[in-house]
């Protein structure tokens, strides 16, 4: 009797404790089998979308991002009538969090409208600002050499460090003068990479704004006709993309992050771009279309290839 009350009492515990883990994990777990839902099943029931993160340097507001979303959706839904998206008002059981993020891109974009307004055709500007950048481009790019040298002693420093500290243990420990010696190694070891991080921090900072300045000298070039080459981001020589927005999707969740637009209408293109991904198009090779990969276009219509894709994915004739 005893030993059947006490196998009641375990098999309680093991459900309560199931039912925890369940509550505590139940958005991720409701998030995966929403994900597998729409990967397998398509457009049968609307992806539920919500308002994240929302940064006010943009100058709009959230009604407005929520409207110019619900704008983006409807390119996708009115051609094929079917609701595909859902606003929803709290991110609790969201499937697709829109996050407006600034950073150099828009701080670019931002910086670009201020110099419309004041630029002329004058040489001379472009001139002065071309031997700034250039100026501190090289002092970024002596820097980071800097940095990478002091990256590679550091290295060599603490590799002589773990070999002797092996060395010590292999002997039986290190006498009390050599363990002082180690001790001190490590702090300096440790008070070196913090600085070395915190140097990598403040390089940078200045990457980004080297970017936001070649943006800025890109759209001078254009506006004065000038017959010459154009500048690339530092960025793109470590790695990373211009992109106006993207769309991801990983173990934390779906989301979209908006990084840069103009006016309205290109954010509702690039909403509605990224809304594509979202349902999971590819881009396609019509440069007009919504799915195109450079949103240099200005329809808000989709295209026969755009129109062909979305048919395609939601299994309609």
């Amino acid at each position: 009797m005893f030993g059947t009350r006490k196998r009641i009492i375990i098999d309680v515990a093991i459900l309560i404790c199931l039912l925890a883990v369940g509550y505590v994990f139940r958005q991720p777990i409701f998030g995966f089998v929403r994900q597998q839902e729409q990967r397998f099943f398509p457009c049968r029931v609307p992806i539920k979308y919500s308002i994240g993160q929302f940064d006010t340097k943009f100058g709009i507001t959230k009604a407005q991002l929520a409207a110019d979303v619900t704008s983006a959706a409807r390119i996708w839904e009115s051609p094929i009538d079917k609701d595909l998206f859902e606003y929803s008002s709290s991110s609790i059981g969201s499937d697709l969090t829109i996050n407006l993020i600034y950073d150099y891109r828009q701080k670019a974009t931002d910086k670009q409208q201020k110099v419309d307004d004041v630029i002329d055709a004058d040489r001379a500007k472009l001139d002065a600002m071309d031997a700034q950048y250039r100026a501190e481009r090289a002092s970024y790019e002596s820097d980071i050499g800097a940095l990478e040298s002091r990256i590679n002693a550091f290295n060599s420093k603490k590799a002589a460090y773990e070999s002797d500290v092996a060395a010590a243990n292999a002997r039986g420990g290190a006498s009390g003068a050599e363990y002082q010696e180690l001790q001190q190694r490590q702090r300096s070891l440790e008070s070196e990479a913090a600085q070395l991080k915190s140097d990598q921090t403040a390089l940078n900072s200045k990457r980004d704004h080297l970017n936001a300045t070649v943006a800025t000298l890109n759209d001078m070039i254009k506006k004065l006709n000038l017959n010459i080459n154009t500048y690339n981001t530092i960025g793109g020589s470590i790695g990373e993309t211009f992109k106006e927005g993207e769309y991801i999707n990983d173990i934390t969740g779906s989301r979209i992050n908006i990084y840069q637009f103009t006016d309205n209408n290109q954010l509702v293109r690039v909403m509605a771009h990224e809304l594509g991904h979202a349902i999971g198009l590819d881009h396609n090779d019509d440069p007009q279309g919504i799915m195109y990969a450079y949103n240099q276009a200005t329809n808000q219509k989709l295209t026969a290839a755009d129109l062909a894709e979305i048919k395609s994915r939601c299994g309609l004739e």
